[in-house]
């Protein structure tokens, strides 16, 4: 939340902002200098938590070990503040946000035993350092 907000800051379009303040207009969105700084940290995830009473639920993050603790400090979704605690089993790196909300869809789509499968075959690789 806090990068969001200091993205928007620094183009200039959030309230808080110096710049729009002072200004009362703020840059396009297509300024080349200031995306180009913000477009490197953009990481995109798409993850698989498995809740206390054996269910999966797939979500999408830009960290999700940050988001697995969120999940299980109840601050997460509806769905895995009732089922404490969650574990992370299965993560994908996608190249852009619209990709990692595409292929969330994709893998919400999938049977049970298809994300079972895809859990146990990623799950030895699943540590993010």
């Amino acid at each position: 939340m806090f990068h969001q907000i200091y993205e928007l800051m620094v183009l200039g379009m959030h309230s808080l902002s110096p710049y729009l303040r002072r200004n009362r207009s703020a840059p396009k969105r297509s300024s080349g200098a200031i995306m180009a700084c913000t477009r490197m940290t953009d990481v995109h995830f798409v993850y698989i938590v498995r809740c206390s009473d054996g269910t999966l639920y797939t979500g999408y993050a830009r960290d999700p070990e940050r988001r697995t603790k969120a999940h299980n400090t109840g601050r997460g979704a509806k769905y895995t503040a009732q089922r404490l605690p969650v574990s992370l089993v299965y993560w994908e790196r996608c190249v852009s946000r619209s990709a990692a909300l595409k292929r969330e869809y994709e893998v919400k789509q999938l049977a049970r035993t298809e994300k079972e499968l895809l859990a146990r075959r990623r799950s030895r690789y699943c540590k993010l350092t």
